[in-house]
């Protein structure tokens, strides 16, 4: 590889902008995978509500996992904006 290829800024920009589209793309399956697990968990337990004490915390765990995942998803959107 050549010391030109290294230092091109614009490959650079490129490069880090085709990692961040990989990254979010996997994010965002991720995410789909988590919310139907809760779905399915949800269906499985019979509880929807989220503030029924009964509702279940595999369920509550997943959903803020997937709810964080999609808040990394946003920050990562708007840096590959800037970028």
């Amino acid at each position: 590889m050549s010391q030109t290829w290294i230092d091109d800024p614009q490959r650079h920009s490129i490069v880090r902008t085709a990692r961040l589209e990989i990254l979010v793309a996997s994010l965002r399956e991720t995410e789909q995978a988590l919310r139907a697990s809760i779905q399915a968990e949800e269906e499985k337990t019979c509880f929807h509500n989220q503030s029924d004490p009964c509702y279940s915390m595999l369920a509550h765990s997943m959903r803020e996992r997937a709810d964080n995942i999609r808040m990394t998803i946003s920050t990562l959107e708007s840096t590959r904006k800037v970028a």
